[in-house]
């Protein structure tokens, strides 16, 4: 079954995905980010690789956990930040009211 874990790694990459760095450390290893245009604008969003790399690395240390919870925990994180921003924006809430 899955545990609190999924929880976590949402909480994880939405920190990760809210403020990218260039770069993150995972036991000393430099985990970068990258740039990823968005189709049909000139936007672009940094996207951090960190928590796909604690994903990979759980699944390694751990075999029997959940990559599936994990990974959806993930993407939750993920689909979170344009949710809170979107709130923000509106005047529903402030990230620290998350």
């Amino acid at each position: 079954g899955l545990g609190y874990s999924c929880v976590l790694f949402a909480w994880m990459s939405f920190c990760a995905f809210a403020s990218p760095q260039e770069s993150m450390r995972l036991f000393g290893l430099r985990i970068p980010s990258v740039v990823v245009a968005i189709p049909n604008t000139s936007l672009e969003a940094r996207i951090s690789l960190y928590p796909f790399a604690v994903l990979l690395l759980t699944k390694l240390l751990i075999p029997n956990s959940s990559f599936l919870g994990h990974l959806c925990g993930l993407l939750v994180g993920l689909l979170a930040l344009p949710l809170q921003r979107v709130l923000t924006a509106v005047g529903y809430c402030t990230l620290a009211e998350l």
